[in-house]
């Protein structure tokens, strides 16, 4: 999502052709007076003074693009934020925000106007921008946008999974007295493997960590793996599965408990439905 900001007189924004309303759903003008072509912003402004000319505007506007205008404050700067990608958080987030406008007063438009479901996307969105945000100052790693955009996406629909109830009623292997909080140990003569994957957005690869440990909590063997390529981390969580089968095969383990935190993985491994993607294929 690539957002703009535009400052200075406004005479550097066309009246018509750019999205600079305080409109979500449509950021640009409507009206179509003949004096409006080449006009700039600016040119809608008293001169020398920062307030609109009201008169001017009524005349050439209609209501919709007028009572927008009329509403936008001015202030010594003039400051347009707007989003050239208005579809890039798959349902589509149109986002302008209204001169002088915080944040939080952007939150309160959206949120006002959003469904629950884009909301929802919304709150995930910002939260993974400001995990993204702690990557790069804490660890100097940058990511991309889109790959944000992914993650957010992603982490939604394993928690709305993780929080549904059809869930527990459709897999009754995933009982709660299953899933213990914290890490224990083997039972019996087995032994267990761990498996855990991390992404490498500043090197365009992804990580693949795995710990063995018997009945007693010792550890018998761990192993790393590096891989080049972007995938989304669902997708790295499901080839450390595989790379785990392979790891157990080529050691000759048997009797072995297979642990991993990604929940959508083990659904998607117990299930029956055809995924056309490349994390069904790797499933």
């Amino acid at each position: 999502m690539t957002m703009v900001v535009v400052r200075g007189s406004g005479c550097n924004i066309s009246v018509l052709g750019e999205p600079w309303l305080p409109e979500l759903l449509n950021p640009q003008v409507v009206s179509d007076h003949p004096r409006l072509v080449g006009t700039r912003v600016c040119n809608l402004m008293k001169p020398r003074e920062r307030s609109w000319d009201e008169d001017l505007t009524h005349d050439m506007f209609v209501e919709r693009d007028w009572r927008l205008i009329k509403n936008i404050p001015l202030q010594s700067i003039f400051q347009l934020w707007f989003n050239y990608e208005p579809n890039m958080l798959m349902a589509g987030i149109s986002t302008v925000v209204r001169v002088g406008q915080s944040f939080f007063d952007w939150c309160v438009v959206v949120f006002y106007k959003a469904s629950t479901d884009l909301m929802c996307i919304i709150a995930a969105t910002c939260w993974a921008i400001w995990g993204a945000k702690n990557d790069l100052v804490w660890k100097g790693n940058e990511v991309k946008e889109d790959n944000i955009v992914v993650f957010a996406n992603r982490y939604l629909e394993q928690w709305r999974s993780a929080q549904s109830s059809e869930v527990e009623s459709s897999w009754p292997f995933l009982r709660a007295e299953d899933v213990p909080k914290h890490w224990t140990v083997p039972c019996g003569n087995t032994i267990k493997v761990n498996v855990d994957a991390t992404l490498f957005n500043n090197i365009e690869s992804y990580g693949l960590g795995m710990v063995t440990c018997d009945a007693s909590g010792l550890l018998i063997q761990g192993r790393t793996k590096l891989l080049s390529g972007m995938v989304e981390l669902i997708v790295a969580e499901a080839i450390g599965v595989r790379e785990v089968l392979s790891w157990i095969k080529d050691s000759g383990w048997s009797n072995v408990h297979v642990e991993i935190d990604c929940l959508s993985v083990v659904q998607a491994i117990q299930g029956s439905l055809s995924m056309i993607s490349l994390f069904g294929l790797v499933i």
